[in-house]
């Protein structure tokens, strides 16, 4: 018999199923969140929650569970209008609508005539923020092993990833890379000289970026833009702790390399057509 006392018990129940609904992908899945589901009520024999599945055969005990998670699915997805999707890696998504659906989110994008939504992977999402500068969070550390970092962490990381794509801006990678290509194409082989340009950005990304300081912009949390500082203020209000800096340091690390590849391909390919009209006359 399943009873259900007080409006804590009904609130802490529906939870408790909702919760465990969440990982349902699969056989074994089911198996592992019903005995699990059965370890909880009786750990509830004397909270406002009483759950007994005795005298219930096994056939019965999963049609009471399948009922109680399907009520569940539909009460426990989260729906947004009007807003953005901060990725992990410092990037954002605008969307129409958007609905977190398990392990995955569904979003309908702005301005595009595309039918049907679009399909992301929630654990490559950080937070979904409104318009109305409401956020909620996605990223779930794991905070039982202790391995994964915590959400101030990643929100920093995050916050470097996108400074560096705005502050950081070294037109050197490109012209160093430019004239190894150039140089590679025009004196060895093509066999060997294509090698040198996608060789050069390898060594050079060894070498992580770190951020200047002072920092000369402040980080609007509603918004997540960047301000210039204002005349008259000492410091900014951004955290230059280590998750800031690794997350800075990837992401120009990144257009370093990316840069250094254009210019010694552009470079490659100039060197090459040089010595080839020269050694056609």
């Amino acid at each position: 018999m399943i009873k259900i006392r007080g409006i804590k018990g009904t609130i802490f129940y529906f939870t408790l199923y909702g919760v465990l609904s969440k990982t349902l992908l699969n056989d074994r899945g089911f198996i592992k969140n019903h005995n699990l589901l059965k370890k909880c009520c009786q750990g509830l024999q004397k909270s406002d929650v009483f759950c007994s599945f005795e005298g219930y055969s096994t056939f019965m005990k999963i049609r009471i569970f399948l009922i109680m998670l399907a009520f569940c699915g539909s009460v426990t997805g989260s729906a947004f209008a009007q807003g953005k999707i901060v990725m992990l890696n410092g990037k954002e998504k605008r969307f129409a609508t958007a609905e977190v659906k398990g392990e995955l989110i569904e979003y309908q994008p702005e301005d595009t005539t595309r039918n049907g939504p679009r399909k992301i992977d929630r654990y490559d999402v950080f937070s979904i923020v409104n318009d109305d500068g409401s956020e909620e969070i996605i990223y779930n550390p794991d905070t039982v092993s202790g391995e994964d970092p915590t959400i101030s962490e990643v929100r920093d990381y995050i916050i470097g990833e996108r400074y560096a794509a705005m502050t950081y801006r070294k037109p050197a990678n490109f012209v160093t890379g430019l004239e190894v290509g150039f140089v590679s194409g025009f004196v060895l082989p093509v066999f060997y000289g294509v090698a040198v340009p996608l060789i050069y950005p390898a060594v050079i990304g060894q070498f992580t970026p770190k951020p200047e300081t002072p920092v000369t912009h402040n980080y609007d949390i509603k918004t997540g833009n960047f301000v210039p500082i204002p005349e008259g203020t000492a410091v900014s209000n951004i955290n230059l702790s280590p998750s800031f800096s690794a997350g800075y340091g990837k992401k120009a690390r990144n257009m370093k390399i990316k840069s250094s590849l254009i210019g010694g391909g552009i470079g490659f390919a100039l060197g090459a057509t040089a010595i080839a009209l020269i050694l056609s006359r």
